[in-house]
């Protein structure tokens, strides 16, 4: 079986076997009479605002699904927060392509579980992210009302100029008024606050003041890795005008070292990483084709210097603290860098050296693919296969580098 083939049928097959597991944690749900019942939620990494989760008030017990319509709210102990609540949700697009001529305020008015960024003794940050955009909003605890912090996007009606409104920055600015009147340097902060999650959220700390009263909840996180791989690389030449016959190929076994960085859309469930992860090896390919009739004896020799850039998407089809599956895809640039080679033609009588023939590029773009697991949150294991890449730039033939992998990562906590 093709190595590729393999891949494919091993994403489908988690993607299938193990898609829907269960992730129970500690946690509560408030109910419709504002009674706080302890159990465990099925957590998830929710790229939106979820509208119903599942709960079970013990392990034994079965899971009821919990809505906007049955609780106020819910809660993941210690991970992530929602209240629930009708608000004013803006329905501009943000995309280039989508964007109207000239400002648009449109809104539905919705009943949703709106996430908890900062719970302050003054304000509570929550943000919403529907299929359209993010939406922030913010609550007074005095005056126990949600009002949406919009920002509207639009192209000018006259010229068709980029247009940013942002309305949130006065809302910032008048509360900064109320409960910072003397602190001028937060004022300068927020005509410069973008409309950004993490911008946000500095803001909404500072206008609560003691930050030993507030609670910030912040899902992002990071680490660091290292690794040695395996590579076998398969050089071939197609073509019958080419330096070798239609087909020819050689295989060379090289090892590597990698290292880079994982950044986790949500550092508690670690489903989804992105990956950031640079390469360093060095290959050496000999090739040869013995005298045939009239055809001369060709050879070459050459090293190869490759230096990878890949960021990947890597998913976790499975995942427990002891033990995760995981599949990833990246899009990559190698460097190549080649040492003095020659492309040799001999038979009996003479024999004829190319400095620097054939002419390999030195960039090329990388498709890589693998799956693996992981041991303790600490060691991963993987095999993959790099979708074959031109390596040349001719015409009416070409040579084509493939290669499969295996290797080990060390994981930094």
């Amino acid at each position: 079986m093709k190595p590729f083939n393999f891949t494919l049928i091993v994403f489908l097959l988690f993607s299938i076997t193990v898609s829907a597991q269960s992730n129970y944690k500690p946690g509560y749900i408030i109910n419709a009479q504002n009674d706080t019942v302890k159990g465990f939620v099925d957590y998830k990494e929710w790229g939106r605002n979820p509208k119903q989760v599942l709960f079970k008030t013990t392990t034994a017990n079965l899971p009821q699904k919990i809505t906007t319509s049955v609780a106020n709210g819910f809660g993941v102990d210690g991970l992530e927060y929602y209240n629930r609540a009708v608000v004013k949700v803006s329905t501009s697009p943000v995309e280039i392509a989508k964007l109207s001529r000239g400002i648009d305020t449109t809104y539905i008015t919705d009943t949703v579980f709106l996430k908890v960024i900062v719970s302050g003794n003054k304000l509570t940050f929550y943000k919403l992210t529907t299929d359209i955009k993010p939406v922030f909003y913010i609550s007074d605890k005095q005056a126990k009302e949600i009002t949406a912090l919009n920002q509207y996007i639009y192209l000018s009606s006259e010229s068709g100029e980029l247009i940013k409104a942002n309305p949130y920055t006065n809302q910032l600015l008048s509360l900064a008024e109320t409960l910072q009147p003397d602190n001028k340097n937060l004022y300068a902060s927020i005509d410069q606050t973008k409309y950004d999650e993490g911008e946000l959220t500095r803001i909404i700390v500072k206008l609560n003041g003691s930050v030993s009263q507030q609670t910030v909840i912040n899902n992002l996180g990071s680490r660091f890795f290292i690794g040695v791989v395996g590579l076998s690389n398969k050089l071939k030449f197609s073509g019958a005008s080419g330096p070798f016959s239609d087909g020819k190929s050689a295989t060379s076994f090289s090892p590597a070292v990698s290292a880079g960085i994982d950044f986790f859309t949500n550092k508690n469930t670690r489903a989804m990483i992105v990956r950031l992860e640079g390469m360093v090896s060095i290959t050496s390919y000999k090739i040869g084709e013995p005298q045939g009739g009239s055809t001369p004896a060709r050879s070459l020799n050459f090293k190869q210097l490759s230096a990878s850039i890949i960021p990947q998407i890597l998913y976790n089809f499975y995942s427990t603290e002891k033990l995760k599956v995981f599949a990833n895809a990246g899009i990559g640039v190698n460097y190549y860098h080649y040492n003095k080679y020659f492309y040799t033609i001999s038979d009996a009588d003479f024999i004829n050296s190319k400095e620097g023939f054939p002419e390999f590029e030195n960039f090329q773009v990388i498709i890589p693919l693998s799956v693996g697991v992981e041991f303790n949150e600490r060691v991963q294991i993987y095999s993959g296969y790099i979708i074959p890449t031109t390596l040349t730039n001719y015409i009416s033939w070409g040579a084509k580098i493939t290669a499969i992998q295996a290797g080990v990562r060390y994981l930094f906590k």
